[in-house]
């Protein structure tokens, strides 16, 4: 049976710059073909000539060009793609885009809709932010007993002043 990475063939990477390339990069040493998607402002770009594949999806501003997921989405479908990564910023925290990329049949590269609500929603994060600080605080209230214990049982022959 194969795994959603070994089923991966060709990849659109829904960002630009750096970040970008360095997706394209270890896409192409794994054997998986590349797709860039930029604005006008980013034909020349670095990322844009890399990749195997690039389409432009509309104007510099990224309201019109790089937030836009359902063409993103359907450039990926135009072209066959088996997976979408969505980068850093961008469509990489909208649960919705990735939610229409998995209803579309494709992969997405990064975390599921519902890691994202739960990151993106103060609540939960409070909840399991005071869940850690409790067990941080617990063991180190246990070191300081066990410490106070080892110190209490020292003879003063023992001490070290």
């Amino acid at each position: 049976m194969k795994t959603p990475i070994q089923s991966i063939r060709k990849v659109l990477i829904a960002n630009r710059g750096e970040i970008a390339l360095r997706i394209m990069k270890t896409a192409r040493e794994m054997g998986i073909t590349t797709v860039a998607v930029y604005s006008e402002a980013d034909s020349d770009s670095p990322f844009a000539r890399f990749a195997d594949e690039a389409v432009c999806i509309g104007p510099p501003p990224s309201s019109e060009s790089y937030l836009l997921g359902d063409r993103i989405i359907e450039v990926a479908l135009e072209l066959g793609v088996d997976a979408i990564h969505p980068g850093y910023g961008f469509l990489s925290e909208n649960p919705e885009f990735s939610k229409n990329v998995r209803n579309a049949g494709m992969i997405v590269i990064g975390p599921s809709e519902r890691a994202m609500m739960a990151m993106g929603s103060n609540w939960p994060r409070k909840k399991m932010l005071s869940h850690l600080m409790y067990r941080w605080f617990r063991a180190q209230t246990f070191q300081f007993i066990r410490w106070k214990k080892h110190w209490k049982s020292l003879r003063p022959s023992d001490s070290p002043c």
